[in-house]
């Protein structure tokens, strides 16, 4: 921005005395750097490109409000969110801190994958006899910044019980947001002046929308 700018000072000469100096621009860079913190934290709050919150009073309150949710909810996780946390390879049993909170899981996990092993075994041509894939999974070193998706594409037909309870568990979306703005979406877009619209011409353009 400031080579365009300085190219029409270059050209309009009686507008130097009112353009910025280089200690303004210094201050100008430092804005951008600090709000460019705020932006990121808008569309990460907001989901959206244009900024909901104006007050960073505000703002410090709904984080602290969000910190106080996930501390009190944390202890109260469901069966597919643990089984979920645990075939995530990069974490595995590292997600539960607590050894109590750890074994419950991990016995979870084998009382799931009896249930997976035995389905899969109805439905193959041969009895499937598999070791135990817990113990050799929890073995295996992971590097954090692996793609869990990529991994289990990899590593699935080493563990077929498991690469299959993956599939199905990892495959759960975290929140409703997802859903919920697909509804928000679809009342957007069928409304009282567009009440007529055909199934596919709605269907396209909620497409075209997501």
């Amino acid at each position: 921005m400031r080579d365009i700018l300085d190219l029409f000072i270059i050209k309009n000469r009686d507008l130097s005395s009112l353009y910025l100096q280089d200690n303004d621009w210094l201050v100008i860079n430092s804005l951008i750097q600090l709000l460019e913190l705020f932006f990121i934290a808008t569309e990460i709050l907001s989901t959206s490109m244009y900024s909901i919150i104006n007050d960073i009073r505000l703002t410090i309150i709904v984080a602290n409000l969000i910190n106080f949710k996930l501390q009190e909810y944390w202890e109260y996780v469901d069966e597919p969110t643990t089984i979920g946390a645990l075939l995530d390879p990069r974490s595995k049993a590292k997600t539960f801190k607590d050894m109590n909170k750890r074994d419950r899981a991990i016995a979870l996990l084998q009382n799931k994958q009896s249930f997976f092993e035995s389905l899969i075994s109805e439905q193959a041509s041969e009895q499937v006899t598999v070791e135990d894939e817990i113990t050799r999974y929890f073995a295996i070193l992971v590097d954090p910044n692996t793609n869990l998706l990529d991994w289990w594409h990899h590593f699935g037909k080493d563990f077929s019980i498991l690469a299959n309870m993956a599939l199905c568990y990892l495959s759960i979306q975290g929140s409703s947001m997802l859903s919920k703005q697909a509804f928000s979406i679809a009342a957007n877009t069928i409304t009282k002046i567009r009440c007529n619209l055909k199934p596919d011409t709605a269907h396209a353009v909620m497409c075209l929308k997501s």
